[in-house]
């Protein structure tokens, strides 16, 4: 008996499909268009992270107006800008710094050494002498003329 050795057909069936993710290389125009997308997405995080640097200084600075007011409610005072005048004594060498929205003394310092020269010629506004339109000097109280005048 010829005996042959025949595989019988193997019998195959597709139990499922579905697709899955594999590495496919890339042609040249693929490759352009992925570099166009790799462009504006890196575009997008820099705005992206610009906001965020926007948005994180916002709280900062919400917070801290928010622990100002916490304070000026707490301790029912705030810090404000108030003009101070600083008043020479020159008798005593002493300098007063007053607030001048309630002429209190808010502390008392040595005059400096460029603050005592005015001092050595005091000039009070009545002595004050203004000159002339012609150029000319009115006379002070001693009818005298400007004394720093050129003659």
């Amino acid at each position: 008996m010829d005996t042959e050795t025949t595989k019988a057909p193997a019998k195959t069936a597709v139990i499922k499909k579905a697709p899955r993710n594999l590495m496919c290389a890339l042609d040249d125009a693929e490759l352009l268009t992925r570099g166009e997308e790799l462009v504006k997405l890196m575009e997008k995080q820099d705005e992206q992270e610009r906001r965020k640097k926007d948005a994180t200084a916002s709280v900062k600075w919400l917070e801290e107006r928010i622990a100002e007011k916490q304070e000026a409610v707490l301790h029912k005072q705030e810090l404000r800008d108030i003009e101070c005048l600083t008043i020479a004594h020159y008798d005593t060498g002493d300098a007063d710094v007053t607030r001048t929205d309630t002429d209190v003394v808010i502390y008392t310092r040595r005059l400096t050494r460029d603050e005592l020269t005015p001092a050595l010629i005091e000039v009070t506004p009545e002595e004050e002498e203004t000159p002339e339109e012609d150029g000319e000097t009115k006379p002070d109280k001693e009818g005298k003329g400007n004394v720093f005048a050129p003659e």
